[in-house]
């Protein structure tokens, strides 16, 4: 498989298929802190994004989250948020399937020319709007791995 960029090296297309047969033997080698689900604003999203939290569901894999990916546009000029889709999706999924929303991030062509350069987002872009939603999706995966530690201890 050839990755044109950096953003195709981290995110993968999942054959939920093979990733059900193959679940079993996957679970018990690792213990993973749970699903993190994107979405995108847009109504429509929440279709598709509903048939993975159901699939989690179904295999009674833990939701750590969703995240809500391009929310909205940051006019790097004024500050001003601009709602460029519809939105509502992540609300119905959280709602639907009773899982917190992590996060919402906004669009940023910083972040695209961050990857294309080979350069971390966050080393020089961290108090920006997207930054600050990163530092926010962090803090709340840190503190889901805190209390699932917590829990196993007990």
């Amino acid at each position: 498989m050839k990755h044109d960029s950096v953003s195709s090296r981290v995110v993968l297309e999942v054959d939920l298929g093979a990733l059900e047969r193959n679940f079993g033997k996957i679970r018990a080698r690792v213990a993973p802190l749970g699903a993190i689900v994107v979405t995108t604003p847009q109504k429509v999203a929440a279709a598709d994004v509903s048939r993975s939290l159901a699939f989690c569901d179904q295999l009674m894999f833990p939701v750590v989250g969703i995240v809500e990916n391009m929310s909205g546009f940051v006019c790097p000029h004024c500050g001003e948020k601009v709602e460029i889709f519809s939105s509502g999706a992540a609300e119905e999924l959280a709602k639907k399937y009773d899982a917190p929303i992590l996060g919402r991030i906004p669009l940023d062509p910083t972040v695209c020319a961050s990857g294309d350069a080979g350069v971390p987002f966050m080393r020089d872009r961290a108090d920006t709007p997207v930054g600050r939603a990163f530092a926010q999706i962090v803090a709340a995966l840190e503190k889901a791995a805190a209390e699932r530690k917590r829990s196993e201890s007990r």
